[in-house]
């Protein structure tokens, strides 16, 4: 359970980019995050995370295992697409490396690897986890039409009851993943 009560929140002194802002998203939740540029989502996603701090209100959130997947891959490029998918985790669940379709980067340098291979490492290391909550800010950039199916067949498959959180401006994505959507405005 995510609850927010009375969120007030500026990077600038002058310039709320929240105020007043409550929601509640409960357990097992799929949730949307939509809004035009600047409004915000990023850093609601941050503010949940607990990554920045609101200026004032309550943010409660009960999650214990948060895997985020970020606009950026944040991977070790040394590393192999195998050892990046297991941090954090002691096992890695090939059922997601196949659903992905991905046993052939499985032992390549994430160097080595395309901009869509890429996020397709951080979104299986982030199912891998096994989170309670899964957060996800735009990621199918530069992921192909065939390999954005997998993605959300993978994400279907194994985010089991985990919460998600996803922000994307490409809405067909959300609502192939049954997702309720929410609106922010500037």
């Amino acid at each position: 359970m995510i609850r927010i009560n009375d969120l007030q929140f500026c990077y600038e002194e002058n310039k709320p980019l929240f105020s007043n802002f409550s929601i509640e998203i409960p357990d097992a939740a799929r949730l949307h995050i939509a809004g035009d540029s600047g409004t915000g989502k990023t850093t609601l996603l941050r503010l949940i995370m607990g990554l920045e701090k609101p200026s004032s209100g309550i943010i409660e959130n009960t999650a214990k295992r948060i895997a985020p997947v970020f606009q950026e891959d944040r991977l070790v490029e040394e590393w192999t697409a195998e050892r990046n998918i297991r941090f954090g985790s002691k096992n890695v669940d090939y059922g997601i490396i196949e659903t992905m379709h991905m046993e052939h980067l499985f032992k390549k340098k994430i160097r080595e690897l395309s901009g869509g291979e890429k996020r397709r490492v951080a979104l299986c290391r982030a199912l891998n986890y096994k989170p309670d909550l899964l957060i996800l800010d735009e990621p199918f950039n530069g992921v192909d039409m065939t390999n954005m199916k997998y993605c959300i067949e993978t994400i279907k498959q194994f985010a089991g009851s985990a919460s998600l959180l996803i922000v994307t401006h490409h809405f067909e994505e959300a609502d192939d993943l049954n997702c309720k959507r929410v609106y922010l405005e500037s």
